[in-house]
């Protein structure tokens, strides 16, 4: 007898309205849904009836590589415990009262630079995976002295590389290099419509450090690592 259908390692879904978004981290794409393939998905994420679902719909996402039967499946790399945000890095009381250090600017390129470069070479979900086994590896609260530097070098060098659409990437970076330093974060990537557009940034708890509140607020979470 085969398992019920689940859904795979590398598909994420967020619901706005009545469309369902779905990010595909191993072809690395976004497909928007309505209809009944849209209500077969709904099935598989709400855990609902499948019967619920023409079977139609649960083809068409089986045809996609959305839904696996495997019991095996590669387990999922996105976070449970991730708080919403709250507030940014302007208005953290912590980092105000941090050191006023001004972070590597060469470092966080060098970060950017090698982030691209495994972008280039690797899948993304092959990149996230990476990146969630490395912060899950940190169990220590970051040291004030340590997220300001990074951060703020981050922010100077958005002055010599521009972040118009590098969000991605510069979050990626962002999130690496704070596991490196021993900063346990989350990279956040969002999505809105309409019209469709998708936004990634990086959160310490319920603080964004490189976007400002109320414009990630615009986004609803597809998925955190």
């Amino acid at each position: 007898m085969s398992s019920p259908p689940q859904l795979a390692a590398h598909v994420h879904v967020a619901w706005l309205g009545n469309q369902a978004i779905v990010l595909d981290v191993l072809r690395n794409r976004y497909v928007a849904l309505q209809g009944e393939v849209a209500d077969a998905l709904a099935t598989i994420v709400q855990r609902r009836d499948h019967a619920l679902a023409t079977p139609a719909g649960i083809e068409s996402l089986f045809r996609r590589g959305w839904l696996t039967e495997r019991q095996d499946a590669q387990p999922r790399v996105e976070s449970r415990d991730y708080d919403p945000p709250e507030q940014d890095i302007g208005e953290s009381e912590s980092f105000k009262m941090a050191p006023k250090v001004l972070g590597s600017v060469g470092s966080s390129l060098a970060w950017q630079i090698r982030t691209q470069m495994a972008l280039r070479a690797f899948t993304l979900s092959s990149v996230l995976e990476k990146c969630r086994s490395k912060r899950d590896s940190i169990s220590r609260a970051p040291h004030p002295e340590t997220l300001t530097r990074i951060v703020r070098g981050f922010e100077w060098s958005n002055r010599l590389v521009s972040s118009h659409d590098r969000c991605l990437m510069k979050s990626i970076a962002l999130h690496r290099a704070l596991s490196f330093g021993k900063v346990r974060s989350f990279l956040v990537i969002g999505v809105r419509a309409p019209p469709f557009a998708a936004h990634a940034w990086v959160q310490v708890g319920s603080t964004v450090l490189n976007d400002k509140l109320g414009h990630v607020r615009q986004y609803t979470p597809i998925l955190v690592v």
